[in-house]
């Protein structure tokens, strides 16, 4: 940080991210601890994959500690439906890259594996 306060110091990353780089057409990412200006797709890639686990996180926290524990007939409002779907739809478009560890290499394959058809013998004996 040098001379800069902290405050300082998110300013001047927030310009370096926001007008800089957009005008350069370039990323401005932390890869092992250090901040960069890159077009490398792997630091990019490793950057936004460590940035969506912790919205993840934040996301559980938000649910857990607010909209899990309400209720019965708190969880019936609209608003708190609303916001307990929001936060589903959070989780499960995380579920890929959640079963990869987070890895984008890891869930960029499983991706584009496709999904193993069943047999129509597997479907019938199943009784629900």
């Amino acid at each position: 940080m040098g001379r800069n306060t902290r405050g300082q110091f998110e300013r001047g990353k927030s310009w370096i991210r926001d007008v800089k780089c957009g005008a350069e057409k370039k990323s401005f990412v932390r890869y092992r601890g250090h901040y960069t200006v890159t077009v490398d797709a792997d630091k990019c890639t490793a950057y936004a994959a460590e940035r969506m686990q912790s919205l993840y996180r934040q996301a559980v926290r938000i649910y857990k500690c607010s909209l899990k524990e309400l209720p019965p007939e708190a969880q019936e409002l609209l608003t708190v439906t609303l916001l307990t779907k929001q936060l589903q739809s959070i989780f499960d478009a995380m579920d890929i890259l959640k079963a990869a560890g987070f890895s984008p290499q890891t869930a960029a394959k499983a991706a584009a594996t496709p999904p193993k058809k069943r047999s129509p013998a597997t479907a019938r004996s199943r009784k629900t």
